[in-house]
């Protein structure tokens, strides 16, 4: 019972973390956070991560291995269904809340669909290769603003069709692809965390065109800028 006991208090703890959390990426932007607070949920979205496996975990393993080396037999069984059924009631009405309000957010679409929405590209980084490796931290490090495989080349010191083939070996994707997800993962970034218009961050990721910019992040995303920014901010 300590264990649920504990179990409960730091969900408890927990959702005031998330709401602190909430509460800070509402924030405006300033001169130290042009782009807004919006990163501040992710991070004590993370704290809340630790704190269920550390804490809670940690004591219930604690008192899994107490009762182990120092059994005690079961004298009275109510009280602990009567925890466990209180406990059922809470939990199962928080998850049904939350399953609802998910349900509701994501519309039509299906739950493995939806999921997509809250991933960025991450592109592997394990490789190896050490030529491919300096190409991805450029494009990292510069947005992948300059996608001309002739710079990439120069960059890696490799000739451009040696280059093309071990990136598409290592990365699965084409350099001109692999710009154009980072771009857009670029632009997820903004549309989370800040209240630039679309043309805007169709500009500073590297697009002129606003109406390619959006049919590229719709085929990539699955949803148009706006419905992402609404799923995301709430606006």
């Amino acid at each position: 019972m300590l264990t649920e006991g504990v179990h409960s208090l730091v969900d408890s703890g927990n959702q005031l973390l998330l709401l602190y959390g909430q509460a800070r990426a509402k924030k405006p932007a300033d001169a130290v956070h042009p782009f807004g607070y919006g990163r501040e949920l992710y991070f004590w979205a993370f704290v809340v991560a630790i704190l269920i496996f550390a804490v809670g975990a940690g004591v219930s393993i604690y008192e899994g291995w107490l009762h182990i080396r120092q059994p005690e037999p079961l004298r009275d069984p109510a009280v602990n269904y009567i925890v466990f059924g209180i406990a059922f009631l809470l939990e199962g009405t928080s998850w049904t809340i939350a399953v609802r309000e998910f349900g509701h957010k994501r519309g039509l679409s299906s739950w493995w669909h939806e999921q997509r929405y809250y991933s960025n590209f991450s592109p592997r980084l394990d490789h190896g290769d050490m030529a491919v490796l300096k190409v991805q931290h450029w494009l990292q490090a510069t947005g992948a603003t300059d996608a001309r495989l002739a710079r990439l080349a120069e960059i890696s010191g490799l000739e451009e069709r040696t280059l093309l083939r071990r990136f598409i070996k290592v990365t699965g994707l084409t350099s001109i692809n692999y710009c154009q997800r980072l771009r857009v993962a670029n632009a997820q970034e903004l549309r989370r965390s800040s209240v630039l218009p679309i043309d805007r961050i169709a500009w500073d990721v590297g697009y002129a065109d606003t109406s390619s910019f959006r049919k590229l992040f719709v085929r990539i995303v699955g949803l148009t800028p706006g419905e992402y920014r609404l799923r995301f901010r709430g606006r």
